[in-house]
């Protein structure tokens, strides 16, 4: 990861579907839609909601499990709002 670079991070797939007529669960309930790290080294967890949705408490766990450990976790409702909430993240980093 170069200087410039705040972060790397990737979608965190999480949820349900049929398969063979059976429901299968997959990824780790309350976790974040996107996961990544800083440059720091701080792990990135960021929800992603829109319109009116709000957190489940699975999520509201999660966020807080990742908050006791000196990660970094936010809730975004649009990607403006997601860069902007990285940036002032960034300005915390370490190096």
């Amino acid at each position: 990861m170069s200087e410039t670079e705040l972060c790397r991070c990737w979608k965190q797939e999480t949820g349900a579907a049929y398969r063979d007529g059976e429901l299968i669960h997959y990824g780790l309930k309350g976790s974040a839609d996107i996961s990544g790290i800083m440059r720091d080294g701080r792990r990135l967890e960021v929800e992603v909601k829109t319109g009116k949705a709000v957190q489940q408490d699975n999520q509201k766990a999660f966020e807080a499990m990742i908050l006791k450990h000196g990660g970094v976790y936010f809730v975004a409702r649009s990607v403006s709002n997601a860069l902007e909430l990285l940036q002032a993240a960034a300005t915390f980093c370490k190096t």
